[in-house]
């Protein structure tokens, strides 16, 4: 049966008409799918392209940005920090070209055009002292030119090959002084590819691409090697990048191995339509929301990109509406972004101190074409004081370079202007200081002075940087063991303090006190010294007087006990003088007198030098002491001036080490310490023990007392019987007028002075003491391992036996003796008559002169008193001077402070000085030393 026509065009339909329209609707379906997926790609290619190019922009240009900013501040602080601290200088320069990647240098030029200054050094050497102004390359010149005339850093283009080797870029950034005249450019040197490529790193995806650079005259600057076709090609995306005052153009293109991975082929789509269109629909569904998803995540990291940035954006219109901040913005305003959204730009902006007209001048330059405009300026935050931001302003152009916005870029640095404020007022403050400063490295190697310290006699011949501390102090005077416990600190990175004397000019002197602190790293590494010098010439002054008033007060204690002592003196001084009259028949009981008369005297003038000692002030510098000495010496006063209740027990019989210091402030400290005992125990007796030890203090030993360094001391120690102290009195016994005494018997200075004088001998004191148990105190002196040296070059009494002992001397000298007492010159007259001289006595220094004039050439030797009437000893011998200038001089005097720097000023006159009384003896061995040096 045939078909009718229907029929076959039905069956046609059903067996090539359905399958052809699902071939050519799967067809259709594919191809239109691969038209969606393709635009998808170049979308997705495109926003990448664009959001990297933009990233990649942003951070080269902020990176230069940053790096400017680090040539900004050396440049501001060049004057008042660096022009005189080159050393300075090179430290901080080196710093950042460390902390911060990319510098190939950070050099200082000068305003010529040279290159002075280099960091770092090592693979730089050849550009030290090159003249940039008479580069071979033109662009170089006239970027110096620019940042000269303009007073903005500018940049050489990125292709100059550098000196240093290799192609790259430098930037001048020029330096101005307080008056504004140039002085020079803080010169920064980078390579191409280091710049760009430790600038990018971070950049998420940016390996993914090809990147080029070229300068705006389109050399290719980035990479080196490539060639000028390098990303021609259609899917490039290009775009401006401000880098200081010059612009490259960016260019970003996908990765072959990027577009490969991404291509989608067609063919792929024939199969699947092919088995169904279900299976196609779905697959092809799940595509687009895979892409679809794609394509918002990258909207969205993008915005996440624009709000959660560390710096504040603003998009203002450019009418100076805001339209959009992000939430950094919002932050340091203090508004909410939905509330500053609409306002007026400038009203974030002080309208006081020119802040706000220059802010407008910015957003104008930028409206008549300048790229970008950075400034440090003040802004408002909501109900708070302003603060400071580094502002960034960038025009946002459309495609008919017409300005669409303005971007403002803010990034709050009030924490390092406050940091810098201080850092100023610090400087100021230890520049402008009364006290001497001093900066060290680990060691000792001075590193800054302040003018205070250059005045104060230590660094008076001229810059003392680069110098060892120690060698400083050596070469301005000061005593060698003073430096050298300076010096063993410094190498043990310890404290120390120490007091020396410094010259003033004219022959005067000041006293100082300085204090060597270590300073440590967070690490605990030793990183520098500070040393802090204090002028304490008008406290020792006064100090002195009161040390000198507290020693009267002393010697009035002690009064009723030298009475007694000078009394027992006396008694046996008229009982042998009487007994001798008594028995002048017989030369046995008369010799035994006189030698007994004559040990009395010797007595007495122990007794007297003893007094005049403790009540002498001294300005003598310290010397090598005994604590031994010292203590014999206070025993003899104290013995007679102690309550018969209170026994006295000394003990220096263990090993003995000479200290340095004062004898008459030692003396002091165990007055006032004694005078303490003996009121702690004035009712009910006791018993007083003095006692000197040696010890030694080990490094971190149980031994080691507190505030004492290792090394080995001098122990003095003051121990009494009497009622003790509790705590609370013993943690005050050393305030300044602490007392426990009833009111008007005591100042409570004495303990307070017995500290200081203990501080001042580089020492320490302690106290042990408990109610019931008495009281011990406890005085620590370094010991001086050095031989003692001989200071005394005066011939001192030395308590010999009468002149009749001695034979007659063999030359007959012919002494001229002058003294205002006529039984001192009769005495002594006849003892040197009978020891064979020749002697001429005068009981007046005018008659003496009157006679010497007479016949100058009449005697070998001088010996005058020193007080006098009329003309003294020093004037007398002057006198006779001028006339024989070969005559020996010998000077005697009982106590001679008032005239001490007179005697001193006339060394040459005088060849020796004695103290009385003086013995037959002692002025027989003056008188032929006096002769033998003549000859």
């Amino acid at each position: 049966m045939a078909l009718q026509p229907l029929q076959r065009d039905e069956l046609i339909r059903s067996l090539w008409g359905r399958p052809m329209l699902v071939l050519v609707l799967s067809i259709a379906i594919g191809g239109l799918l691969w038209v969606v997926e393709e635009k998808n790609h170049r979308t997705q290619y495109r926003l990448e392209l664009e959001v990297t190019a933009e990233q990649s922009g942003k951070r080269l240009s902020d990176w230069a940005e940053d790096r400017m900013n680090l040539s900004r501040f050396l440049a501001e602080r060049w004057d008042d920090e660096y022009v005189d601290d080159l050393y300075r200088y090179t430290q901080d320069a080196a710093e950042f070209v460390e902390r911060f990647p990319g510098f190939k240098a950070l050099n200082w030029m000068d305003s010529a055009g040279v290159i002075r200054v280099v960091v770092p050094m090592e693979g730089n050497e050849s550009v030290l002292n090159v003249d940039l102004s008479k580069s071979a390359f033109p662009e170089v010149r006239n970027a110096l030119l620019r940042a000269k005339e303009s007073g903005r850093p500018t940049r050489t283009p990125a292709f100059i090959n550098l000196i240093q080797g290799g192609r790259g870029f430098a930037t001048y950034f020029p330096v101005f002084d307080g008056e504004g005249n140039h002085t020079g450019f803080i010169n920064a040197v980078f390579r191409v590819n280091e710049f760009v490529e430790t600038c990018l790193a971070r950049i998420q995806g940016v390996d993914e691409f090809r990147l080029a650079l070229r300068e705006d005259n389109g050399v290719l600057v980035y990479p080196i090697d490539a060639e000028e076709d390098y990303l021609q090609t259609e899917e490039a995306i290009s775009v401006a990048v401000n880098v200081i005052d010059q612009t490259w153009e960016l260019s970003l293109a996908p990765a072959p191995a990027l577009i490969h991975a991404r291509t989608f082929d067609p063919h792929h789509l024939i199969l699947p339509f092919a088995i169904g269109v279900g299976l196609l629909l779905a697959a092809l569904e799940r595509i687009l929301a895979q892409r679809n998803r794609a394509l918002l995540l990258s909207q969205a990291q993008y915005h996440k990109l624009f709000q959660d940035a560390p710096i504040g954006y603003f998009s203002v219109k450019p009418d100076g509406i805001i339209e959009k901040v992000n939430r950094v913005a919002a932050a340091l305003t203090g508004c909410s972004r939905e509330a500053i959204s609409g306002k007026d730009i400038f009203d974030f902006f002080p309208d006081d101190g020119n802040v706000r007209d220059t802010v407008r001048q910015q957003f104008e330059q930028v409206r008549n074409g300048e790229p970008i405009r950075v400034e440090e300026t003040q802004m408002l935050r909501e109900n708070g004081p302003p603060f400071w931001v580094m502002a960034s302003v960038e025009g946002v152009y459309n495609a008919d370079q017409a300005l669409t916005l303005f971007r403002l870029t803010i990034r709050d640095v009030s924490e390092r202007k406050e940091a810098e404020e201080a850092r100023s007022c610090l400087a100021a403050a230890v520049e402008q200081a009364e006290e001497g400063f001093v900066i060290t490295s680990a060691s000792g190697t001075i590193q800054y002075v302040n003018p205070a310290f250059n005045e104060s006699g230590i660094g008076a011949e001229g810059s003392l940087t680069q110098q060892r501390l120690g060698d400083v102090f050596q070469a301005a005077g000061v005593p060698e063991h003073v430096v050298a416990p300076l010096r063993e600190a410094i190498d043990r990175g310890q404290r120390w303090q120490g007091t020396y004397a410094l010259s003033r000019g004219r022959g005067k002197t000041k006293r100082a006190v300085a204090t060597l602190s270590p300073l440590r790293d967070d690490s605990g590494k030793l990183s520098t010294f500070v040393l802090l010098q204090r002028d304490v010439t008008h406290e020792d002054e006064l100090q002195s007087q009161l040390l000198q008033a507290r020693k009267m007060e002393a010697i009035g204690r002690l009064a009723g006990g030298i009475a007694h002592d000078f009394n027992n003196i006396l008694q046996s001084l008229l009982g042998y003088a009487s007994l001798g009259r008594k028995q002048r028949e017989d030369p046995v009981a008369v010799e035994h007198c006189l030698i007994e008369i004559e040990r009395a005297g010797n007595r007495a003038a122990e007794l007297i030098a003893q007094i005049l000692a403790f009540g002498r002030r001294t300005d003598e510098p310290d010397q090598l002491l005994w604590l031994r000495e010292i203590i014999n010496e206070v025993r003899d006063l104290l013995q007679g001036a102690l309550p018969e209740n209170i026994n006295f027990d000394v003990s220096t019989e263990s090993p003995q080490y000479p200290i340095v210091g004062d004898a008459t402030q030692i003396h002091q400290i165990l007055m006032n310490l004694a005078s303490n005992a003996q009121h702690a125990m004035s009712d009910s007796g006791g018993l007083l023990k003095i006692d000197s030890r040696a010890v030694t203090v080990s490094e971190g030993g149980t031994d080691n007392l507190e505030g004492l360094a290792p090394g080995e001391y001098m122990c003095l120690s003051v121990e009494d019987s009497g009622a003790g102290m509790s705590d609370e009195i013993r943690q005050r016994v050393f305030e300044p007028y602490f007392t426990t005494r009833e009111g008007g018997q005591g100042s409570g200075l004495g303990l307070a002075m017995v500290h200081g004088l203990v501080n001042q001998h580089g020492g320490t004191v302690q106290v042990e003491s408990a109610p019931g148990e008495g009281t011990t105190f406890l005085i620590y002196f370094p010991v001086v391992h050095h031989g003692k040296t001989e200071t005394v070059t005066d011939l001192k009494t030395d308590g010999g036996g009468a002149m009749d002992h001695q034979e007659p001397s063999p030359n007959k000298l012919r002494v001229l003796y002058v003294d205002d007492e006529v039984q001192i010159v009769d005495s002594m007259s006849r003892l040197l008559i009978h020891a064979g001289f020749e002697v001429v006595g005068h009981a007046s220094s005018v008659d003496a002169l009157a006679c010497f004039q007479g016949n100058p050439e009449a005697f070998d030797v001088l010996v005058t008193d020193l007080s006098m009437p009329d003309m003294n000893g020093i004037d007398l011998a002057k006198a006779i001077h001028s006339q024989r200038s070969n005559l020996p001089v010998i000077l005697c005097s009982g106590y001679s402070d008032t005239f001490d720097s007179e005697i001193e000023d006339n060394r040459q006159t005088i060849k020796t000085y004695l103290v009385k009384p003086v013995t037959a003896a002692t002025l027989r061995a003056a008188i032929e030393d006096a002769c033998v040096r003549k000859a």
